[in-house]
């Protein structure tokens, strides 16, 4: 599959499923934070995940209600909590406000269907 940039920053290879099913669900809302928490951030956002299809999404055991499958989340890998703690900072002044905090990754959404202003630690 060719890349292609799905804006400024970020291209179809890190939002389409990893299982290689193909499946690329983006919703704008999420594309757009993203993008813009990405340029007042000035630095790299490596995507570890953002679109799951229900399968992969199972087979990995995960929430069956994941955001992932909508288009409406995005895991960032975060090096160090440093850079963790900037990538939320910068997540959050783009509009997120559902923040799930891992060891080395930050999952941020903005599913409509979920409670907002969230945050938890995994």
């Amino acid at each position: 599959m060719d890349t292609i940039r799905i804006s400024t920053h970020f291209t179809n290879h890190e939002a389409i499923c990893s299982c290689g099913c193909g499946q690329m669900i983006i919703q704008n809302e999420l594309l757009i934070r993203l993008e813009y928490a990405r340029i007042m951030a000035n630095t790299t956002f490596p995507i570890l995940s953002w679109n799951r299809c229900e399968k992969h999404n199972q087979e990995l055991g995960l929430n069956k209600n994941s955001s992932h499958i909508k288009g409406y989340a995005v895991d960032i890998l975060t090096t160090n909590k440093e850079r963790q703690w900037y990538t939320a900072f910068y997540l959050m002044l783009a509009g997120f406000t559902r923040l799930g905090i891992g060891e080395k990754y930050i999952h941020a959404d903005c599913d409509p269907d979920k409670r907002p202003q969230k945050i938890w630690f995994y």
